[in-house]
């Protein structure tokens, strides 16, 4: 079966990379603001990792692009849920007679459904090392739920 989130992963991927670019000019920009040497320098980049504790991938931008694939995730697993459950229900409407024993269980073809989160940072690191260190430094994901359990 083919992989349902390998598109939605590339697609990622590549926008990935240009808000890692945009991130990184304005990390380095930030560092160079703090510039110089002793204690008063050492407080200004305890105050920027303070503000920014995840570094670059905090930048708004990459967050940006997390989230909007993290709800495009979400939506096409809730998608699939339904296209399972329309399956199942359809397979509990059709007898089970003696010719269907030895043929393969079409539950096989039906896609194991992913947590956002895994599609988003896991598997980058399989695809893109370098990005996947960058996106592996964020350690919250940037969405919330609704008073109805969905993602926002």
């Amino acid at each position: 079966m083919k992989d349902p989130y390998e598109a939605l992963v590339a697609e990622y991927v590549d926008e990935l990379k240009l808000a890692r670019g945009e991130a990184e000019a304005w990390w380095s920009a930030l560092q160079s603001a703090v510039g110089g040497e002793g204690a008063s320098a050492e407080r200004e980049r305890r105050k920027l990792s303070l503000r920014w504790p995840c570094g670059p991938v905090s930048h708004p931008r990459v967050l940006g692009v997390f989230r909007k694939y993290f709800l495009r995730c979400d939506a096409m697993n809730e998608e699939l849920r339904n296209a399972s459950a329309e399956l199942a229900a359809a397979r509990e409407r059709e007898p089970i007679t003696e010719s269907d024993w030895g043929r393969p269980d079409e539950e096989l073809d039906e896609p194991r459904l992913l947590e956002p989160r895994f599609v988003l940072i896991e598997r980058v690191e399989t695809l893109d090392a370098d990005l996947g260190d960058f996106i592996n430094g964020l350690v919250f994901v940037p969405v919330g739920m609704d008073a109805q359990g969905e993602a926002v």
